[in-house]
Formats: C-alpha cells, sequence, structure tokens
C-alpha cells in the first residue's frame, strides 16, 4: 500500500475514520502494531518485503548494473509450484522492477503497458481500483488448478492526488480523501475476492511500501515515515483477531509468511519469523539516517548533519535522553550499523541467493 503510515488508521475527518476498511479488517487479522519499513521509497519496501534484505540510505539496490539475486518468497515458492504475479500501476521499466523482478522469481508481471489507455489516471499509471479488480481477473483466469503467489503495488496514495469525485467530501485535506478511496478500493477487492472459489484458502498479507508524514512529527527523523501496518488476513484462522506489540520490519515478511504457509524454506535473509522470534531491536533508514527502534528507545543517527538521538517515543517525548542512557544508545548504535555493514557486503558480493 502506497505510503501508509499507521498513523493514517487513526485518522478521523469530519468524525470518521479515513480508512474503516482497513480498521475492520484489523478487527478479524493477525495485526502487528509495532511493525516499520525498511526505508522511504517504493524500491526499499519490495526489496525488503519480498526479500528480507534492508534499505541502504537512498541507494536503489534494484538498479544496479549488475542485478542482485535474492532469495526471498517469490523463487522460494516458485521453487514449490507456485504461480508467481507481480501487479504495478505504472510502467515495468520503472525503477528497473521488471528486470529485477524477472531474474527473482516473478513469472509474469503486469503494468500500465497491460492497460487500457483510457484508464490512465496520471504519470503513475492506473487508480488502486482498477489495478486491484484487473489483478482478481488474472488471478480467476490462471489459477484454477495452480497455487499462486501475487504482490499488488498500489500507487493513489503517491501525489499527484487524482480524487474521484465521491471521495471529495470525506475531508477538506485532499491527502486524507485520497487514502479513503485508497482504502475503498481495497475494500471492493475484498468484496469480489470473497466470492471466489480459491479465497477459502489464501493467506492476505497488506503493508505500507513506506510511510508518510502525518501531522507534526516530534522527532528529527519523523517516525510516521517509516511506521507502517501489518495485517495478515485469512479465512482459515480460527484464533483471530490476534494484535502483536513485538518489534517487527517489512525484512520479516518472507519468514513469517513462510511459517504461516507451513512449507520449507531456507532463510538468508535479515528477516525473523514474527511467531516465533522477539526482536531485541529493529533498524530502518531514511535517505540520510539510521534509526533503530526497541521496547523503550528510538535511536537516530543522522550521519550528514552529524546528529545523534536516544527518546522514549512511546509517550512522544521530545526529550533527548542519549547523555543519561549512553550504554543503551551504543548497543542500538552498534546492532544497526552492523546490520547496514552486512547488507552492503552482501550486494557488493552478490550473496543474497543460497546457491551463491
Amino acid at each position: 500500500m502506497e505510503s501508509m503510515s499507521s498513523d493514517l488508521l487513526k485518522i478521523k475527518e469530519n468524525g470518521k475514520e479515513i480508512t474503516p476498511f482497513l480498521n475492520q479488517l484489523i478487527n478479524k487479522s493477525y495485526y502487528f502494531d509495532h511493525f516499520y519499513s525498511a526505508g522511504t521509497h517504493t524500491n526499499h519496501g519490495i526489496l525488503a518485503s519480498l526479500y528480507g534484505l534492508p534499505a541502504l540510505f537512498d541507494k536503489n539496490m534494484m538498479k544496479n548494473v549488475n542485478i542482485p539475486l535474492c532469495q526471498g518468497l517469490p523463487n522460494t515458492l516458485q521453487d514449490q509450484g507456485y504461480k508467481t504475479m507481480f501487479f504495478m500501476t505504472h510502467e515495468a521499466q520503472y525503477d528497473n522492477m521488471n528486470a529485477f523482478l524477472i531474474e527473482n522469481g516473478i513469472e509474469e508481471i503486469y503494468s500500465q503497458e497491460d492497460y487500457p489507455k483510457e484508464m490512465r489516471r496520471n504519470s503513475f499509471g492506473v487508480a488502486d481500483d482498477f489495478l486491484l479488480n484487473y489483478a482478481l481477473d488474472k488471478f480467476n483466469e490462471s489459477t484454477q488448478t495452480t497455487p499462486f503467489f501475487a504482490t499488488l503495488l498500489t500507487v493513489s496514495n503517491h501525489p499527484p492526488y487524482i480524487v474521484p469525485e465521491k471521495f471529495k467530501d470525506r475531508s477538506s485535506d485532499p491527502q486524507y480523501q485520497i487514502v479513503a478511496f485508497a482504502d475503498d478500493a481495497i475494500r471492493q477487492f475484498f468484496a469480489e475476492a470473497e466470492k471466489q472459489t480459491w479465497y477459502k484458502n489464501t493467506i492476505f498479507v497488506l503493508l505500507g511500501d513506506h510511510g508518510k508524514i502525518v501531522g507534526t512529527q516530534t522527532y528529527e527523523m519523523p517516525l510516521s515515515l517509516n511506521h507502517i501496518p501489518f495485517i495478515i488476513y485469512s479465512p482459515a484462522f480460527e484464533d483471530a483477531p490476534k494484535t502483536f506489540t513485538e518489534l517487527g520490519g517489512q525484512v520479516d515478511v518472507f519468514p513469517t509468511v513462510m511459517g504461516l504457509l507451513n512449507r520449507p524454506y531456507e532463510n538468508n535473509t535479515f528477516g525473523e519469523d514474527l511467531f516465533k522470534t522477539k526482536r531485541p531491536y529493529i533498524f530502518f533508514s531514511s535517505d540520510n539516517a539510521l534509526g533503530c527502534i526497541g521496547p523503550h528507545f528510538f535511536y537516530s543517527y543522522n550521519f550528514k548533519a552529524k546528529m545523534e538521538g536516544l527518546y522514549q517515543y512511546n509517550n512522544n517525548n521530545p526529550e533527548n535522553f542519549i547523555a543519561q542512557h549512553r550504554q543503551e544508545a551504543d548497543s542500538m548504535r552498534i546492532y544497526s550499523a552492523a546490520m547496514f555493514q552486512t547488507a552492503s557486503y552482501m550486494f557488493q558480493n552478490n550473496l543474497n541467493r543460497t546457491n551463491n
């Protein structure tokens, strides 16, 4: 979900939630409310969510001259007989997605080139509702006897916002109007998916590619840019809903989903199965800063401004506690720096896939 910050789930405009469907879905799902994106760009979200690899600040690893080969959900499930598909709204070559995904386990890619020209809404292609309905048709065309793994990348919640007329009375602010539209597009998708024969045997995973700045931010590194929802829903879950407060991030999606599928996999990623392992910290980045979240503190380091902070983020406290808790700050800094250095080494030496 494009730019879907967890903070948006709490917004009310004219007395009504702007994400009523997502909030209803959470009430019958596994929901992780302490979950963070790897970076602040869509390419980071794809790399982390599908392949368990962290973002390296402002670098786009998908656009490398030598495409990194990554072990993750697409190729693991492809090897186990799943049909693998990826749906995007824009041109397939955007951010080199087409070439990267084909090299890394995606069999079929659907993009702006496949859609009717009259359905394009802006430079990012078609709107969310069209994309989601198009994907449903493709599922039904080709997956009658084959299990499938499909990734749908939405974009409507990205400026320039093209807001349908019926959503303009939801708020006076276009950035909230478009979120209401994006939420309703997902509602329509689920309403149609529920009618399909494969629905009852499917796991639906919803998460932001990254967040966005929502309201006034307390810290120099805005947490709403990385704090995103992580919702896992299936009609087959008999013990839902459950809300998990443990730390997690996009890098954990691959092992967590494989654990739910109860299928064998080899994990050479930075992720953990969140149902089996408790993280001490989760780390992430923006273009010019690294962040690390623990149960009590948020550590940030802006390497351009040489600014370091340690904050009690649970109560939104703006005070910098780094002098009082130097040992905790050092532990978080060393942990996150080690993760970023290891990721950089893996990319440089193409060590992301098992057979390397």
